[in-house]
């Protein structure tokens, strides 16, 4: 009787762990997950005190249920951040859930809080999800020691998690949703021989892809057939047989190639981008007149700043964004100010360029600056800046408590930079990028009927694709051959083929080469060498017929294409360069100024002088042998002679 009855518990024990597991696969096989870093948060988010306040969206799909989901937020916070402050999280702008941080678990100042969404309530048909955190401190009378308190700021990690169930059989079908939700990759799929035509919508199609996705952890490929495996995967199939735009399935999209402008254009409308504003591309070489790039030019809305100490605002630019290397360079400032009263503290406009201190302007008066000139000594420049508006306000004594009243600052988007004048010597180089290179492009290519055709295709792409990622200029590019560059008129060119295919006006490094130098002019340095057969990336700029011009290609026995291609659509793997010639070698770029710093000496490889010079060590090493082999075997001849002479005498 125990017996049966034990039996009985174990077969109950075994279903119930075989039902469980079943349960759980099925389960973890419907559940999706949503990154921070996935909806475009490349870095952690650093967070400002006081009080910490932080908004992002998650976008929706119809297959995400995130109601059987929940939020993991992944949080950094330092010591020094009260521990009885209080964490509250607003969904859609509602309350949801409030905690205080010493409930929270964690490891050190890493912390992980987890908020079942099963109570979230979404609005109808809504396409994104609002997620709202806060943490308020403990309140105190004190508003200096409120703002200077140490450790003012958190770090929201990007790993931080939205998990989700999946509803099967529900499905996007409209083509502007193509690309919302979450995914891993993009598949570009397209023939093994593709068309003129088909190419060029490959290349705008690729471009426009590595600019919206470059920053959400989504991975850009092409292949020649259809992928087994299309899970977490959107695929984008350009075939000339297909009418139009179609959806055969929820993944998959096919366009006519013709129609990939058309496709563009319906995400320029919807995803989140600001207005384009068109403007007439100006020659930066000019240094007669002066050149003018606002704050909004740049990329920056009007900002205001509230609090005690010290309140900065950072502006980044590339000399890029400048049109080139300024000579000499303003900065005219306007903003408003709350008018201050002398007697409660004072009040300071500062100004910093790459953490030097440029200015400092004691504010006074009716609370309005209006055209106020910095000259910005160029030495500091870099190629990346930093240009930082600090307001300062510091109260005096006794003036934090009670109905102390915050400095409140702002700076208006129409502060602009002036160039006066550019440096005279300021040739083409990695810096022109992108701003030489607007309006309508030219990029040379092999014959379609090349066996490098692909390969070219696809490093030029990449070229093209790693340029447009710094603007949304419209992509206008045309493909042609070598023959037919002279009878094209285009603003720019960009040449992807072999590099024993480039004449003489096409950049510094041309012809067969075998072996070359990069040479430094002050004390004839050898400061690269590419070696015989050694497979290497080569990115040259220059001016062809008056128009900027960029060259890729590659030497050496193998071929590095799809490294190299892969490796320049990386977000800042342009803007590291200087110089007008640049190696792709094990992995990455080296970049050298041709002409005004350095020089390139090709190494003739058809001559006694050039293999005496690298293999003369081998050569005398050979010639000693054979020397000393020879010695000892006349040694050893000459002595038998003396015996068989007295042989014969015998």
């Amino acid at each position: 009787m125990k017996k049966s009855v034990l039996s009985g518990i174990v077969f109950c024990l075994s279903l119930l762990f075989i039902v469980t597991s079943v349960f759980a696969e099925n389960n973890k096989q419907t559940m999706g997950r949503v990154t921070l870093k996935k909806i475009g948060f490349a870095q952690d988010i650093v967070i400002q005190g006081p009080n910490f306040n932080f908004s992002f969206f998650v976008p929706l799909t119809k297959e995400m249920n995130v109601k059987d989901g929940l939020l993991d937020l992944h949080i950094r916070i330092p010591k020094t951040v009260h521990t009885d402050a209080t964490m509250t999280l607003m969904i859609n702008d509602i309350p949801y859930t409030s905690i205080r941080l010493s409930e929270i678990k964690g490891e050190g100042e890493n912390i992980s809080f987890k908020a079942n969404l099963k109570d979230v309530q979404l609005l109808p048909n809504s396409t994104f999800m609002k997620v709202q955190m806060m943490i308020d401190r403990p309140y105190t009378q004190n508003k200096c020691e409120r703002i200077f308190d140490k450790g003012q700021w958190i770090i929201l990690k990007n790993s931080t998690s939205i998990y989700y169930k999946k509803n099967e059989n529900v499905h996007e079908s409209k083509v502007n949703k193509f690309l919302d939700g979450i995914f891993n990759q993009v598949v570009i799929v397209i023939p093994s021989n593709p068309s003129i035509s088909l190419s060029e919508s490959y290349v705008k199609l690729y471009a426009f892809l590595i600019r919206e996705f470059s920053d959400r952890d989504v991975r850009i490929s092409t292949v020649h057939s259809m992928p087994n495996n299309t899970e977490g995967s959107r695929i984008i199939v350009l075939d000339e047989k297909n009418k139009g735009i179609n959806m055969l399935k929820e993944n998959e999209l096919y366009i006519e190639p013709k129609q990939v402008d058309g496709f563009i254009s319906t995400f320029r409308d919807v995803l989140f981008a600001n207005k384009i504003e068109e403007a007439d591309v100006v020659n930066s070489t000019t240094n007669n007149a002066s050149q003018v790039y606002s704050l909004k030019m740049l990329g920056y809305n009007s900002t205001r700043v509230q609090g005690i100490g010290n309140m900065p605002t950072n502006y980044t630019f590339t000399l890029s964004d400048l049109g080139g290397l300024p000579k000499k360079l303003l900065f005219v400032y306007n903003g408003t100010y709350v008018p201050l009263d002398e007697q409660k503290g004072k009040a300071f406009l500062k100004f910093y360029l790459n953490d030097s201190l440029i200015k400092a302007v004691p504010l006074s008066g009716n609370g309005t600056i209006d055209g106020l000139v910095i000259e910005i000594p160029t030495s500091l420049l870099n190629r990346e800046n930093n240009f930082q508006i600090v307001y300062s306000y510091y109260p005096k004594e006794g003036q934090c408590l009670g109905d102390a009243v915050l400095f409140e600052g702002e700076t208006s988007d129409s502060s602009f930079f002036e160039v006066l004048s550019y440096d005279e010597e300021n040739p083409l180089t990695f810096l022109s990028i992108p701003s030489a290179f607007n309006g309508k492009g030219a990029m040379v290519l092999p014959n379609t009927k090349d066996k490098n055709y692909l390969e070219y295709l696809y490093l030029a792409s990449s070229l093209y694709a790693s340029i447009k990622q710094f603007d949304q200029s419209p992509l206008n590019i045309q493909i042609i051959s070598k023959s037919q560059v002279d009878e094209t008129n285009a603003d720019y060119y960009i040449f992807g083929i072999p590099i024993d295919e480039l004449d003489k006006n096409f950049g510094f490094i041309k012809g067969k080469k075998t072996e070359l130098s990069v040479v430094n002019h002050d004390d004839g340095k050898v400061l690269f060498r590419v070696k015989q057969d050694e497979p290497i990336g080569i990115l040259q700029i220059f001016y062809y017929d008056k128009r900027p011009a960029l060259s890729i290609g590659q030497l050496g026995a193998s071929s590095v294409s799809e490294q190299f291609a892969q490796y320049l659509v990386q977000k800042n793997a342009i803007r590291q360069l200087i110089g007008n010639v640049a190696f792709f070698d094990s992995g990455e770029f080296v970049s050298y100024e041709i002409g005004k710093k350095q020089s390139l000496k090709n190494i003739n490889t058809w001559n006694f002088a050039y293999y005496y010079e690298k293999y003369k060590i081998p050569f005398y090493v050979i010639l000693w042998i054979t020397v000393v082999s020879f010695i000892v075997l006349i040694y050893f001849r000459l002595s038998r002679i003396p015996n068989q002479l007295k042989k014969k005498s015998k």
